[in-house]
């Protein structure tokens, strides 16, 4: 590639902007509200260890590979790979594919963000309160406890139970005797409903019952997800000139309000409550074990979005010289660093919840979107100035999805402008073009059954497909191109060692060799072990008691689709190299061997003997 090429092509205004874009892509949904649930669930302080060890065994080193492969060629994942093994080009299809699904579905999480945000500055919380028009007789709270008791003049701390809520309604007790006993026999054959779970589900979603009907558009999810996509088209108009800029506030802004969160949730009655469970209650008979595991390896290998393709094409646009190896530890660093801390914040202020209503922390704590949407909304509800919290939450949760979103769409966009050069300058058309049908696609999620095809997406796009995609980029980087050839393209971007500390942990030192070549593809077996197991013996569910839903088969056969057409990519991409391998009678050897036209894309990094005449295969 010229140096004309690569002005066309652009690159970041500074190296702030890439250290940003990658952190801002890693820290994203999964360190608020995944994370944080897992660490409760798997002992505290033992999961944590965990984390940070298979962090160091493998998390690194993967995120490490990938900004070493996109810095060297300054091209997205199709073109990479293309060029370093021609048979496993289809690898970097496969990870544009998966980026394609996940932002499908992704954006809708935006969406929901977004209407939230726009919610909480109405001055009332809408999910606090069960006499709106989408509640239904099973919603029940202590907070409605304690506002029928304002009502009727009773202290809400000491006489509450003289009060009670039934049915849209408040009574006083000694009144109301029937009405008492025909609440209490109610709830002995159904469970209550929060009224944040009630707002989630019937305002939000407007949840059908089964996902057999799409029940037709929810119109405010489909302006929603509009609006989102126009903001990330937006940031991604000029590609990395806009996003670089734009990420000095997406990226440096939810670190604000989680400090400011984190503040609040360690001065609060009770946070002592809800961080003993989450670190310090530390449960070392789950070591024994496989889940933790598990579930550690898991969280490290999506929480730094290694095999999407985002670091290698986020790298791409980087200068040739620069110390990639400096920024994965820095990106390493800030993104195991926000998961714990994003834990801390949450879990003190669940400890207050728990606290106040005087019940075990199980009790507050719920997993994925319902920690974010329900559990967390319901404990804003009960703090003081709740509307504050609200809208900074959310503006937080707002800004973390737009940053790991317009990263993906980046991904895609390059792809396109990199296999067909013409369209670099037409970056804002490819970025319109690409918006506009991942909108189209992402609609059905906007239907009143949507949020069973949202789980769909979530569960089989980047689950085994990721992994198996990871393991296969190690073998032909690692194994077939050939370790030494990876170390002396590093050593051309990054130099030499020149002391002992260098050749140990450097950019080219052994403990990123031992971990490429040994560490790394067992983290990896082990996972898609996992992942195999996992998904054959897994029955999609949504829902808890009488809202219970068990997904049809069919359902399941959408979800290995969705996940196998990442995956087929690989096969598919490579009949081309081989029948024109065939036609022109080469050995197959060539087939695993990098082309000619694998080489640093500055040409002022060009060595003095032709680069490709060195490059050869183990095979």
């Amino acid at each position: 590639m010229v140096e004309t090429e690569l002005h066309e092509r652009g690159s970041w205004g500074s190296q702030a902007e890439f250290l940003l874009s990658c952190i801002a892509y890693g820290v994203g949904y999964g360190d608020i509200w995944r994370f944080p649930y897992l660490a409760y669930e798997n002992g505290g302080a033992v999961f944590l260890i965990l984390y940070v060890v298979a962090t160091l065994l493998a998390g690194a080193p993967l995120l490490y590979l990938e900004l070493c492969l996109g810095q060297f060629c300054s091209l997205g994942p199709n073109c990479i790979f293309k060029k370093i093994v021609p048979v496993f080009q289809g690898i970097g299809w496969a990870m544009v594919m998966v980026s394609f699904f996940v932002s499908i579905y992704y954006n809708m999480i935006v969406a929901w963000c977004l209407i939230y945000f726009v919610v909480s500055f109405r001055g009332e919380m809408l999910w606090s309160s069960c006499t709106n028009s989408w509640n239904t007789i099973m919603c029940d709270s202590s907070l409605e406890q304690d506002r029928c008791a304002s009502k009727f003049g009773l202290n809400p701390d000491t006489q509450s139970n003289h009060s009670f809520f039934f049915n849209f309604t408040c009574y006083l007790k000694n009144e109301s005797d029937a009405m008492w006993a025909t609440k209490m026999a109610f709830f002995k054959n159904v469970s209550i409903a929060s009224p944040a779970e009630e707002f989630f589900e019937n305002y939000i979603l407007e949840k059908t019952e089964t996902m057999d009907t799409f029940g037709g558009f929810n119109w405010k999810l489909v302006v929603a997800l509009f609006l989102s996509w126009v903001l990330t088209g937006a940031c991604l108009i000029k590609g990395v000139k806009t996003s670089g800029k734009v990420v000095y506030v997406t990226a440096i802004a939810p670190y604000v309000i989680l400090i400011i969160l984190l503040i609040r949730g360690v001065t609060l009655p009770g946070m002592e409550l809800g961080l003993q469970y989450y670190m310090f209650e530390a449960n070392v008979t789950k070591l024994l074990t496989p889940k933790i595991w598990q579930e550690a390896a898991t969280q490290v290998f999506y929480s730094y979005g290694i095999g999407f393709g985002s670091l290698i094409t986020l790298a791409s646009y980087s200068k040739f010289k620069n110390n990639c190896c400096r920024d994965a530890i820095i990106i390493t660093f800030v993104d195991c660093a926000t998961s714990i801390v994003a834990g801390i914040a949450i879990f003190s202020i669940l400890g207050f919840i728990a606290t106040q209503q005087g019940v075990k922390i199980d009790a507050v704590v719920q997993s994925g979107i319902g920690l974010a949407f329900i559990a967390y909304p319901e404990a804003i509800s009960r703090m003081p100035a709740p509307y504050v919290w609200a809208v900074l939450f959310f503006l937080m949760m707002l800004t973390l999805g737009i940053d790991s979103q317009f990263s993906m769409v980046e991904t895609i966009t390059t792809a396109v402008r990199d296999q067909a050069p013409a369209l670099r300058a037409h970056k804002s058309l490819v970025v319109i073009a690409a918006c506009t049908v991942m909108f189209l696609c992402g609609l059905p999620l906007c239907t009143r059954a949507g949020i069973f095809y949202f789980t769909i997406f979530d569960d089989y796009s980047a689950g085994l497909a990721l992994v198996v995609i990871v393991m296969l980029e190690v073998v032909c980087v690692i194994h077939i191109y050939g370790l030494n050839n990876f170390i002396d393209d590093i050593q051309l971007m990054l130099g030499v060692p020149q002391n002992l500390f260098g050749r140990i942990i450097g950019p080219s030192g052994y403990y990123f060799r031992v971990a490429w070549l040994v560490t790394s593809p067992l983290f990896l077996l082990a996972m898609i072990g996992a992942s195999l197991s996992f998904q054959f013996g897994y029955t999609m569910t949504y829902g808890k008691n009488e809202r219970f839903y068990i997904y049809p088969s069919w359902a399941t056969t959408i979800g290995w689709i969705i996940s196998l057409a990442s995956i087929v990519c690989i096969p598919i991409f490579a009949i081309s190299p081989i029948v024109r391998n065939i036609r022109k009678g080469r050995p197959w050897r060539d087939l695993f061997k990098a082309k000619a036209s694998w080489r640093p894309a500055h040409t002022l990094s060009w060595p003095t003997v032709e680069y490709s005449n060195i490059r050869s295969s183990v095979i």
